[in-house]
């Protein structure tokens, strides 16, 4: 029977033990899905008298991988991030009594959380995918559109489960509410003026690695390993402040932050989540200077680890979720 992937609820849960299977605790409203099986087949190859290169063959390793994608909403993807980053720290928000601030941060270890796949899938079956960790997480915002997100996840292979879907109210980010700042230091930000940007992609590069042991066709284990973070901005070019920062090879704290004003958490909170570099570095800067274009500049910064604050990057995600 054909069908459409809609039919497909796909949702999260944080392990207890690593590559223990959960239930998911949050489904996502997903655009896109394409987690599922992947094998490695060796082919048996020799001489025999043919000129046939191969004869048979055999599966040697089998995993899972693939990513999610879709808006950014403020509660479940507080899963998401903590398998990115790997520490998650949770305040009541000043005001509130309800309402908090999860600060996720990165973790200096090698195995960061560990989360199961559910799919609630009502033409085939139920599937789950235990042990599944971040590749790679990216956060892209633009005019015209959500918050969104793509998260690559890679971890074991499929088994059985009997998974129902069910979706809590959550809130999305909207473009109008997303701001931009920058500063010679981290602590200036609070004070500096905004700086209008067109569209901004985050990314974070865990560099996974699968494990595999003789005796098994399946990972032991997926390890993160170097942490890469880049931000790319795009906007109209009336100055020369980025290009001249890029020639100077000078370092700045870089601050991205949308809160949905829309919608009140608590006495008077907006879902938010706020990506704070504490020091990054411009790798690439140009400009266009078409002739019947507005001229307009793209900028990749490379995001350093900070030795003053001892810290890279930290996301701040705010809702009605006390821990996750």
């Amino acid at each position: 029977m054909s069908y459409i992937g809609r039919r497909v609820g796909v949702g999260l849960g944080k392990e207890t033990t690593r590559g223990t299977a959960v239930s998911p605790t949050y489904f996502f409203p997903l655009e896109d899905y394409d987690y599922d099986d992947k094998a490695e087949v060796i082919a048996r190859t020799g001489r025999r008298s043919r000129i046939e290169e191969s004869f048979n063959g055999d599966v040697v390793k089998k995993w899972g991988e693939g990513s999610l994608s879709g808006a950014v909403f403020n509660s479940g993807f507080g899963l998401v991030l903590l398998s990115a980053l790997g520490t998650d720290t949770a305040t009541t928000t000043s005001g509130e009594t309800a309402v908090y601030d999860h600060t996720f941060s990165v973790a200096n270890t090698n195995e960061h959380q560990s989360l199961t796949i559910s799919s609630d899938d009502s033409v085939e079956t139920d599937k789950q995918y235990a042990g599944a960790v971040i590749t790679s997480l990216e956060i892209k915002g633009a005019p015209g559109e959500y918050l969104t997100y793509n998260a690559g996840f890679m971890g074991k292979s499929e088994a059985s489960g009997t998974i129902t879907a069910s979706y809590a109210t959550e809130h999305p980010f909207r473009p109008q509410d997303i701001t931009f700042k920058y500063a010679t230091v981290f602590s200036g930000l609070a004070a500096a003026s905004a700086t209008s940007i067109r569209s901004f992609t985050f990314k974070i590069e865990q560099n996974v690695e699968a494990n595999y042991n003789l005796g098994s066709i399946t990972p032991s284990n997926f390890y993160n390993k170097q942490y890469t973070i880049t931000l790319d901005l795009e906007m109209l070019h009336t100055a020369d402040t980025f290009r001249d920062l890029f020639i100077a090879g000078t370092v700045e704290a870089l601050q991205v932050s949308c809160a949905n004003t829309a919608i009140t958490l608590g006495v008077a909170a907006n879902p938010t989540v706020r990506l704070d570099c504490y020091q990054g570095q411009l790798t690439d800067w140009s400009r266009t200077l078409s002739n019947n274009d507005l001229s307009i500049e793209n900028m990749s910064w490379r995001l350093d680890y900070d030795t003053t604050n001892s810290k890279s990057i930290e996301v701040l995600l705010r809702n009605i979720i006390s821990s996750y």
